[in-house]
């Protein structure tokens, strides 16, 4: 009785969940986001019909779970909506400056400002269908960049076919297949884009590393190293180095805080696995070195970082609408950057703290939530991801990266309930 008279005073259920219809509806709504560009390629559907439908879907769900947002009564998410609250009448003031500025409204800044609220739909979907969304995900579009990169190696006539693919995708691109490393050509899957591909992979490489650590089981390491297979084909080196960062990272905090000899093991496990791909394709695996030596594309990752630059651009840092303001520096190839340039310094720091707001809660439970961390680690990768392009924040990512903010803090409630109960039988027992 006492369990359940806590988990009802607590508030656990804060929510309805969904029912089976409508979990199911949103699961293939959320992989539809990701993977839409298997429409296009399989099915034939124009893209200018496929991407503006699941945009608009997702984006309804996401004003859904405005209108739901007050049924979510903890703490934890009574400031998680006051954050989503101040990012919206943020970015309306934004917008609406822009437009006096003579910039027309993009339809992309409800990504920023909209799309979070689908978190409080996805805290209503049990925890084991949005990883299988995850798991979806992983498989489809690893595949679709494999099979991608297996084209670009069939000789002309298959770049011919790659740089069809691509046009097929995104009909208002040059067509091209963009940078080369070496011979061989940078490729996106379903996505169209490497870097977008590259996030996409470089989430669920983090994810499924951690979660293989945790809970030991070898279909995470499967899918882990079939995303870093297809995550390296991508040679977005930037998104590499940042999985490399996350995953090493967060593993020497699993080893450190939680000394535990299989834990150690498997780790030994995932090391051994990540070795044995090295070896054994080693060319294909080490792509992206030569985007980071001296052969790499340094001037356009570096571009607007000079100090002239850096010094014309600090009014925009404090109060942004660089692009309003036609300003040169709007145009660097480093996202996080761009936000500051764009948005402020205010509205910026809002953004960053709605995003590691799952990080926040962590570190609130004062124990170690181990449940959290591969998703942590997920949302920890996109947020490095940012010191490039801004791909996080396309539809086919940032509608997954809300799937691990739902799974986190999911786990992070959970966690924390398990805690304080926990507290309370012992306090009831000692009484």
């Amino acid at each position: 009785m006492l369990h359940l008279s806590y988990k009802s005073k607590l508030g656990l259920l804060y929510a309805p969940k969904l029912n089976s219809l409508c979990t199911w509806l949103v699961v293939l709504f959320i992989i539809m986001g990701s993977i839409r560009g298997i429409l296009v390629i399989n099915f034939n559907i124009p893209p200018s019909i496929v991407y503006p439908i699941i945009s608009f879907v997702l984006l309804t769900l996401s004003v859904y779970g405005y209108l739901k947002k007050d049924c979510f009564r903890r703490s934890q998410f009574v400031i998680l909506r006051n954050l989503f609250k101040i990012n919206l009448l943020l970015g309306v003031a934004n917008s609406s400056v822009d437009l006096v500025l003579g910039i027309p409204f993009s339809p992309a800044v409800l990504y920023l400002y909209i799309a979070p609220y689908i978190v409080f739909v996805f805290l209503r979907v049990s925890t084991h269908y949005l990883k299988l969304v995850v798991i979806v995900v992983t498989i489809v579009i690893g595949y679709s960049v494999i099979d991608n990169f297996l084209i670009s190696l069939s000789g002309p006539g298959g770049s011919e076919r790659l740089i069809e693919y691509n046009l097929k995708l995104r009909p208002d691109s040059s067509g091209g297949l963009g940078t080369t490393a070496g011979t061989y050509f940078r490729v996106g899957g379903y996505t169209g884009n490497s870097h977008d591909a590259a996030n996409i992979l470089g989430m669920i490489v983090s994810f499924f590393c951690i979660s293989f650590m945790l809970k030991r089981k070898f279909l995470h390491l499967g899918l882990c190293l079939f995303a870093l297979i297809g995550l390296t084909m991508t040679q977005s080196a930037t998104n590499i180095i940042a999985v490399m960062f996350t995953v090493s990272l967060f593993s020497m905090y699993l080893l450190v805080r939680k000394p535990n000899l299989s834990i150690y093991m498997y780790f030994v496990f995932a090391v051994l696995g990540g070795g044995v791909l090295i070896f054994l394709f080693w060319e294909i695996m080490t792509i992206f070195l030569s985007r980071i030596g001296p052969d790499g594309d340094w001037e356009g990752m570096t571009k607007q970082l000079g100090i002239d630059s850096m010094i014309s651009a600090l009014p925009y840092l404090l109060v942004g609408h660089a692009e309003g303001f036609e300003s040169k520096s709007i145009h660097t190839e480093i996202a996080l950057l761009g936000l500051f340039l764009q948005y402020g310094i205010f509205h910026t720091f809002i953004i960053i703290w709605l995003f590691w707001y799952p990080a926040y809660c962590y570190i609130k439970t004062r124990s170690i939530c181990t449940e959290a961390l591969p998703s942590l680690a997920a949302i920890f990768f996109c947020f490095m991801s940012l010191l490039h392009y801004a791909s996080m924040f396309r539809v086919t990512s940032v509608f997954l990266f809300f799937v691990f903010y739902a799974i986190c803090m999911n786990s992070i409630i959970s966690c924390s309930d398990k805690s304080k109960l926990c507290r309370i039988t012992m306090c009831k027992a000692g009484s």
